[in-house]
């Protein structure tokens, strides 16, 4: 009778239910979905902590407080909340600048070498290509 009923075009009892059960398992589908992804947000933040605090640890048993690390002029802290003094920037001496001839340049990587015991005391330095 269903498919004489579905032949005609009419619906039966069954054909409307199988929309609603889809829904619902969408609907639960969905719930699971979201309680995985937050159980995996929990278990990432749970080790992201785990991790924090073992750094904590060993930031702790590595620095001996007698071999304290000495802080640059810059980060040091003012009492009073004032800037502190920048005055020494200025004896700071410049990173290299280089001006290769079209010759020395033909070699970029041979010219960089050629340079390095020089320029790597600086930790950087400046290389204008030749026009």
């Amino acid at each position: 009778m269903r498919s004489s009923l579905a032949a005609m075009g009419t619906s039966s009892d069954e054909d409307s239910y199988e929309p609603v059960v889809k829904r619902q398992r969408r609907l639960i589908n969905s719930q699971v979905q979201q309680q995985q992804q937050q159980s995996l947000y929990q278990q990432q933040q749970q080790i992201l902590l785990s991790q924090k605090q073992q750094r904590h640890r060993w930031s702790k048993t590595s620095e001996a407080p007698a071999a304290a690390k000495p802080t640059p002029p810059a980060a040091a802290a003012t009492s009073n909340g004032a800037l502190p003094d920048l005055s020494w920037v200025h004896e700071i001496e410049d990173a290299p600048v280089y001006h290769p001839t079209p010759e020395q340049f033909a070699d970029p990587i041979a010219y960089i070498r050629s340079i390095q015991q020089e320029a790597v005391k600086y930790g950087l330095c400046r290389i204008v290509p030749p026009c």
